[in-house]
């Protein structure tokens, strides 16, 4: 239809995502401190993406963090993601 396309074709979050609800949910992971440049937007009518910055408790071993990220916004319907560490 002309809305999904538009959709696609304009970039904006999906109306099947929350953006408040996805920023919630990446503080909830332990080793999380904040977030910022939180952009989420549709790639195609079955994929959202999302791209995020972090700042991590501990630069020491981000990847545990990353994963557990990776997991939430999964189960927010997102299911690809870029995500930029900061200490």
């Amino acid at each position: 239809t002309v809305r999904s396309a538009s959709s696609v074709l304009l970039p904006g979050v999906p109306a099947t995502i929350s953006l408040e609800q996805a920023r919630a949910v990446i503080l909830t992971v332990e080793g999380v401190q904040s977030l910022h440049e939180l952009h989420i937007w549709q790639l195609s009518e079955s994929k959202n993406i999302t791209s995020v910055h972090v700042l991590a408790a501990c630069k020491l071993n981000f990847m545990p963090i990353a994963v557990q990220i990776r997991r939430a916004l999964h189960d927010q319907g997102i299911h690809s993601c870029t995500i930029q560490p900061e200490y």
